[in-house]
Parts: structure tokens; C-alpha cells; sequence
């Protein structure tokens, strides 16, 4: 699986306001459709599949959260990247 962005293309990133009397900041990884989260673990190496299994955990309830709408406004979405614990092979970019 080819990394993800961190923000769709077709999507404005959302704005949080951090106190009534300043203005709102754009936040990494929200944007008014989607909320993404970072996955850091390894998916080469001799620990791949344990970062294969992570992966596929975290994404199997990002799956059931979407499916039942449990935060209507956006959806939940992964990025995730590896740690590459093989010294021989490269991160992924």
C-alpha cells in the first residue's frame, strides 16, 4: 500500500480556536471530513508482521467507527509509516 497524504485534496483543513478571544489554527490531520491519525510501527523487517497486524487492527475500527457513523461529521482515517527495522531497507516515503 502506496503512504497517503496527510490531507485530502478535496477537503479544507478544519479550524480550532484555542481560546474565545484568538483565532481559529489549522490542525495537521483534521480537516472538515476527515480526522487522521499517525501509525508509527514497523512494516519491514523481521517485526513486519507485528506493524502488518497494528495496521490492520487499527484500521478494522477505524472501519466499524465509519460504518456507524459514531462521529458524524468526519470520518476516521490512518497514515501509516514504518519504523523500517531492517538497517538494510530505507523508510518508506
Amino acid at each position: 500500500m502506496a503512504p497517503t497524504s496527510p490531507q485530502p485534496a478535496n477537503s479544507a483543513p478544519a479550524r480550532v480556536a484555542t481560546a474565545p478571544s484568538e483565532p481559529a489554527q489549522t490542525v495537521r490531520g483534521v480537516t472538515d471530513t476527515e480526522i487522521r491519525f499517525g501509525i508509527s510501527a514497523p512494516f519491514s523487517g523481521p517485526a513486519k508482521e507485528l506493524g502488518q497486524n497494528m495496521k490492520l487492527g487499527i484500521e478494522s475500527a477505524f472501519n466499524m467507527a465509519n460504518a456507524k457513523a459514531v462521529y458524524a461529521a468526519a470520518r476516521f482515517a490512518s497514515s501509516p509509516q514504518t519504523t523500517a527495522t531492517s538497517p538494510r531497507e530505507p523508510p518508506l516515503r
